[in-house]
């Protein structure tokens, strides 16, 4: 190791002067100037100094290239983001139209609950008319034809006679009017499409129409033969089989027509919502 370091300090001094020889050489004719002094240079380690001299050179080349590599990256990043920025106000654009959908949906389908409770409170407020004009006129002449099979029938006014000797009346309430009334209520206040309430309506008021046809019938039919418990019978179908007549139309209904939607219910927590998110946007 000594030697090692010995034999450097050696080449040092030796090349130091051969240097200084060969600076001298410059000024003094004769001595070989330029060729000691590259001698000397070698002995130094000229080979080392040329190493880091190239080393040096890459190092900026290689800051150069970085340089340049970050300009490339900028320049092609500032398109980019330009895109990105456009890209993005296209974004938000839609779903600030969107918004505004969603506030004119809103909008309208509010309008078609108040529609639908309006329409229902104008058919409340002419419902007896429905009920004398047409149900009634409706039930007695479909009863009186379906009675004419099995007996001699004949009818004045809303009286319908059986055989020339019973009498049966038939009043307003024989009509089942507020059972119209409960079914067009819990079909106005579900939301549904439009068809599918229309199609519902139709079909839960003909099959009520046709089962108090067949109410009015039986009871007919057993009063004129005398049946002894023909007061309990009527009772019975009045208070009784007419509530569940309604809640089994209703359920065979929304089971037909696949309706999800609870009555009120819906139309209630919808408008409670849409009155939460005006606030919070507010």
């Amino acid at each position: 190791m000594e030697v090692s370091k010995k034999i450097n300090f050696d080449k040092k001094i030796i090349g130091m002067i051969i240097i200084f020889i060969g600076l001298t050489g410059i000024l003094i004719p004769g001595i070989p100037g330029i060729p000691l002094i590259i001698l000397g240079l070698s002995i130094l380690g000229f080979d080392e100094l040329r190493e880091k001299i190239k080393d040096l050179k890459i190092k900026i080349e290689k800051n150069n290239f970085e340089k340049k590599s970050s300009l490339l990256i900028k320049l092609y990043l500032i398109p980019l983001e330009w895109m990105l920025l456009l890209e993005k106000k296209k974004i938000e654009k839609k779903i600030d139209e969107i918004k505004e959908d969603k506030i004119n949906f809103s909008k309208n389908k509010i309008y078609l609950i108040l529609s639908r409770y309006l329409i229902l409170l104008l058919i409340v407020l002419i419902s007896p008319l429905i009920i004398v004009f047409i149900l009634k006129p409706l039930t007695i002449k479909l009863s009186v034809f379906l009675l004419d099979i099995f007996y001699n029938i004949s009818i004045n006014r809303n009286l319908i006679i059986i055989n020339y000797k019973t009498y049966i009346s038939i009043i307003d309430a024989c009509i089942a009017g507020s059972a119209y009334l409960l079914l067009l209520i819990l079909n106005l206040t579900t939301p549904m499409k439009e068809n599918i309430r229309i199609k519902s309506f139709i079909f839960s008021w003909i099959l009520l129409f046709i089962l108090n046809i067949l109410r009015i019938i039986i009871l007919s039919i057993l009063y004129h033969e005398d049946f002894r418990y023909v007061n309990f019978t009527h009772a019975f179908f009045w208070y009784g089989l007419s509530t569940i007549f309604v809640i089994l139309i209703w359920f065979l209904t929304i089971k037909i027509f696949n309706i999800k939607s609870i009555p009120i219910y819906n139309d209630f927590f919808y408008l409670k919502n849409i009155s939460f998110l005006k606030n919070k946007i507010k």
